[in-house]
């Protein structure tokens, strides 16, 4: 018996999982080569990192945004480098460790040949292949959000609770790994209560230490320690349409048939009435990840990759399943339905590609953006863009549009020396949103002097005195 599992043990070669974070690296940075167009929040953590090195002389704040990104982008840019390059180098390497994060959980919680398939599957979404190259903060969140699991699963409870912290702190959603974890430990742990008092402690306390920081951060910078939450829901409420329901129920199968085989996985499960523990720790992050994400208003595909690597690793199990009776036939149908996951993400990600160079801007917006190196004093912008073509302090015009009347935001602008705007930024769906949007548009053109341009729907407006 220990001679069979020490000739299965010789069999785990890294070599794969090293092989599939190599390919998907450098398919990553092949990508990266194409230099695509800003991208506003890309834009946003940059503009933070400056502000926050700064002590606020420069870049801009976004008082809804977690701190986990712009603090590491503002770091690398104080020592000299680029903070849209920052963000990209950052968003690489933690996509690497997302993927071997997937490979150490699916190996622990299944078995060697479902890990290989499920780094497999993270490391050649389109979802993670694309937005890579944006330095957004789902994938950070993501890493973040898979180490804690693995803290669980090794039984280092503290250690799980500070990275679900940094989670949360990379992307709001993601402290949804925290309560995961305290669910998981009250009602799926077989210990004592008192045994399970003790690591919800210990969870909690590394939860709350990094938090309490933030939050107390928040009462010396507002006045109130929850503010970011509440501009963040008034922002969303404000500003995006609602998605159904089953947008993600619909969009994870459309978008990846592979996934089907979670879903194969979890019947077999409940039909052999498995009780794996560590998969159930999965089954409770996953189930909640979905409900968040499904209730709320406003989705996007972006957003699914705090919880997709747990999919790939359900639907890697559930491969397997489907085909380990099937001898060396089975091997050939796997690395078809690998093939076939393959030729179907390389798809979407090219349709990714189209719909992002068609909605990239032209040289009037590049014109827009150019003008504002070399301006001086109090400086007001619709979008944060700008903050990548000058050092100055910017101040923000869209979020306080949602909810002061136009008599105050012109009050608030009363200083400007110039103000930069694109109307679609402006946007709104709600009639007094709109209304307000319209007169403090018509009240700059009263007090400043105005140059604009025409973007297809869109109007590039500048004002200076």
């Amino acid at each position: 018996m220990r001679a069979t599992a020490s000739r299965n043990k010789g069999r785990e070669s890294a070599l794969p999982i090293l092989a599939i974070i190599f390919l998907a690296t450098a398919a990553q940075l092949f990508i990266l080569r194409a230099s695509p167009p800003l991208w506003w929040d890309q834009s946003v953590y940059a503009g933070m990192g400056k502000f926050i090195f700064s002590a606020g002389t420069k870049g801009i704040w976004e008082p809804l945004r977690p701190p986990v990104l712009p603090l590491l982008i503002g770091f690398f840019w104080k020592i000299g480098i680029d903070p849209v390059l920052a963000g990209k180098i950052l968003s690489t390497l933690f996509n690497a460790g997302v993927i071997a994060l997937a490979y150490f959980i699916a190996k622990k919680a299944f078995n060697y040949r479902t890990a290989v398939i499920a780094s497999f599957l993270t490391a050649f979404s389109h979802l993670f292949l694309f937005y890579n190259h944006m330095g957004l903060s789902e994938i950070p969140s993501a890493f973040f959000a898979l180490l804690a699991v693995l803290m669980i699963i090794e039984r280092k409870y503290f250690w799980a609770g500070m990275f679900s912290s940094f989670s949360f702190l990379s992307k709001f959603p993601g402290g949804i790994i925290f309560g995961s974890a305290a669910i998981f430990i009250a009602f799926f742990q077989s210990e004592k209560i008192k045994e399970k008092a003790k690591r919800i402690l210990l969870l909690s306390t590394g939860f709350f230490m990094p938090v309490a920081i933030f939050l107390i951060a928040n009462i010396i910078m507002y006045g109130n320690a929850l503010l970011p939450f509440v501009e963040a829901n008034r922002a969303i409420a404000s500003t995006f349409p609602k998605s159904p329901f089953w947008f993600y129920a619909k969009e994870i199968i459309v978008q990846g048939v592979v996934c089907a085989f979670a879903l194969i996985y979890a019947a077999i499960a409940v039909f052999r009435r498995e009780r794996n523990r560590q998969a159930g720790l999965l089954w409770i992050a996953l189930a909640l990840f979905l409900a968040y994400f499904s209730w709320s208003g406003y989705k996007e595909m972006r957003f699914a990759m705090l919880f997709m690597p747990i999919v790939y690793i359900f639907s890697a199990a559930g491969i397997f399943e489907a085909f380990r009776n099937f001898r060396k036939r089975g091997a050939l149908m796997i690395i078809a339905v690998l093939l076939i996951f393959s030729i179907q993400s390389a798809y979407q990600l090219a349709s990714y590609q189209r719909r992002w160079e068609g909605a990239s801007y032209d040289a009037a917006m590049n014109k827009f953006y150019a003008s504002v190196p070399g301006k001086s004093g109090e400086i007001w912008v619709s979008r944060p863009q700008f903050s990548e073509y000058t050092d100055a302090r910017l101040n923000l015009i869209y979020y306080p549009t949602f909810e002061e009347s136009s008599i105050t935001i012109l009050e608030r602008m009363k200083n400007a020396s110039a103000v930069f705007i694109d109307t679609c930024d402006l946007s709104c769906i709600t009639e007094e949103c709109k209304k307000r949007n319209a007169e403090m548009i018509s009240g700059l053109e009263s007090s400043f002097n105005k140059k604009e341009e025409n973007l297809s729907s869109c109007r590039l407006l500048s004002f200076s005195r």
